[in-house]
C-alpha cells in the first residue's frame, strides 16, 4: 500500500515531455537548476517500480556522475525519496539500492573510469552532467554502453547535462535532433522552470560575461568550449601597438615559472582602450623588476598585483613611484577583475595584440553553481600573465575620473 500512496513532486510541461518519450536513447541539454536531475530520479523510480521485463531479467538502474562526491549525494537523496518499507537492502559504501520488486539503483562516478564499470549489467542508464565526464565518449563507448548489451531492446539510456561546449554531449543531441531511429534530444533553459525565481535568474544574466551565462542558463553550447570570451576575442586584435601616450599600467609579477608582465593602455582614435606598452621577462631578481617599474613613466596611474610577495614589492616602490596601487587578489576580486575585462572584450571597449589573444585563446573558467563563483585561469601548462596584466590595466583604465576624460563600462 506504500507504494500506492506514494506521491511525488509534480512535473512541468517540458519534463513531462522527456518523462513520456519512448525512444532508446534520449539526450536532455538544459540550464542550471531547470530540474534535470529531479526528472532522472522520477525516470528512475518508474523502472525501478516496473520490477522485471518481459525477458525475465530484473531491471538494474546505473546512475552515473561527473564526480564521485555527487554520485554519494545523488545516493543519499535518492535513498530519502523511497518509503522504508519498499527497500530490502541499502549499501551506502557501494551506493546500491535494492527494493521488493527485486530491481535495484546503483550510484557511480564518472571518474573511476572505464574498468569500474566492466563486468556490470544495467538496463537503464542515467548520464548526469555527462557533457562533464572525463573522456566522456570513450567513457560511454567502451565502459558503461557495454554494460547494457545482454539487456537488448530494453535497455535505454539518458544523456542530461548542461552543455560544456560542442563536445560528445552535444554530438549525442545532435543524432536525436537529426531524428535519428532510435534518438531523440530535448532542450530547454533554465527559465523554463516555474518553480525558479526569475529574478534570480536575472540577475545572472547582468553579473556573468554573456558566454558564461548563456552556456550554464540558456544551455547554449559554445563552440569554445569552457573560454569566457567565447568568440569575442579575434575581432579587438590590432596588428601593433598604439604609439598615443599609456594612461594606465597593469602588472603582473612573477618570480620563478611564470612571466612578470608590464602593459600599457592609451584611448585610441576610435575612442576605446587600446595597447600602447608591453614588456614580459622571466626569472629575473626583484631589484631588475622594480627598476623597470620605476622606469615607467611617473605621472601615470600603475596597478600592480600585490599578492603575496607582491606587497611588500608595492611597500618599497611606493617610497619612489607615485601613481601606484595594489590589487590583491582572492576569490571574489579576481573574479570581478576578470569579469569586468570579459564585458569590455565583449562589447568592443578594449584593443590589444596577438600577444593577449593567444593567451586568451587558452583561457578556461569553471562555474560552481552553488557559490555562483567562476574560477578563471589558463589551461595547464599555459600562462596566463599577459591577460592577468591586461585586466589590470583595463581595471584602472574604466576607473579614470572625468577630468582625465574618462568614461565608466557601467554607464558608457
Amino acid at each position: 500500500m506504500s507504494v500506492l500512496n506514494w506521491k511525488l513532486p509534480p512535473l512541468y510541461k517540458k519534463q513531462q515531455e522527456i518523462y513520456d518519450s519512448k525512444v532508446r536513447r534520449i539526450t536532455v541539454m538544459a540550464g542550471r537548476q531547470a530540474g534535470k536531475t529531479t526528472l532522472m530520479f522520477q525516470i528512475a523510480i518508474r523502472e525501478l517500480v516496473k520490477g522485471k521485463y518481459k525477458s525475465g531479467k530484473y531491471v538494474s538502474v546505473l546512475y552515473v556522475t561527473p564526480k564521485l562526491n555527487l554520485a554519494e549525494l545523488f545516493f543519499k537523496e535518492f535513498l530519502a525519496l523511497l518509503p522504508e518499507d519498499i527497500i530490502i537492502e541499502s549499501n551506502a559504501t557501494k551506493r546500491y539500492i535494492k527494493i521488493i520488486t527485486g530491481a535495484e539503483i546503483t550510484f557511480k562516478g564518472a571518474e573511476a573510469g572505464i574498468t569500474s564499470f566492466r563486468g556490470f549489467r544495467h538496463s537503464l542508464v542515467i548520464c548526469d552532467e555527462f557533457a562533464f565526464y572525463k573522456g566522456c565518449e570513450n567513457l560511454w563507448l567502451e565502459g558503461i554502453e557495454p554494460s547494457m548489451m545482454s539487456y537488448k531492446r530494453d535497455a535505454r539510456a539518458y544523456f542530461v547535462s548542461t552543455p560544456l561546449g560542442q563536445n560528445y554531449f552535444y554530438t549525442q543531441y545532435l543524432r536525436g535532433k537529426n531524428e535519428e531511429l532510435g534518438y531523440e534530444s530535448f532542450y530547454f533553459t533554465s527559465l523554463d522552470n516555474p518553480y525558479l525565481d526569475k529574478d534570480f535568474i536575472e540577475n545572472k544574466r547582468k553579473e556573468l560575461p554573456q558566454i558564461i551565462f548563456e552556456q550554464e542558463y540558456l544551455a547554449l553550447p559554445s563552440a569554445n568550449a569552457s573560454n569566457p570570451f567565447g568568440l569575442h576575442i579575434n575581432k579587438n586584435i590590432i596588428p601593433e601597438l598604439s604609439k598615443k601616450r599609456s594612461e594606465v599600467f597593469g602588472i603582473d609579477l612573477a618570480k620563478t615559472v611564470d612571466f612578470t608582465v608590464l602593459l600599457g593602455l592609451a584611448t585610441g582614435s576610435e575612442g576605446v582602450a587600446e595597447m600602447s606598452y608591453f614588456d614580459r621577462f622571466q626569472k629575473e631578481d626583484w631589484n631588475f623588476v622594480k627598476d623597470k617599474i620605476r622606469a615607467l613613466p611617473r605621472n601615470v596611474d600603475k596597478l600592480i598585483d600585490s599578492t603575496g610577495v607582491g606587497d611588500p614589492i608595492l611597500d618599497d616602490l611606493k617610497l619612489s613611484v607615485p601613481n601606484i596601487k595594489g590589487f590583491k587578489f582572492n576569490t571574489q576580486s579576481k573574479q570581478n577583475l576578470i569579469k569586468e575585462f570579459i564585458k569590455a572584450v565583449e562589447i568592443g571597449a578594449i584593443k590589444y595584440t596577438q600577444a593577449v589573444a593567444d593567451e586568451m585563446n587558452v583561457y578556461t573558467y569553471k562555474y560552481n553553481p552553488v557559490t555562483g563563483h567562476c574560477k578563471y585561469g589558463s589551461q595547464e601548462s599555459y600562462h596566463d600573465d599577459i591577460v592577468t596584466a591586461c585586466a589590470l590595466a583595463w581595471w584602472q583604465y574604466n576607473r579614470r575620473t572625468r577630468r582625465n576624460n574618462s568614461w565608466c563600462i557601467g554607464t558608457a
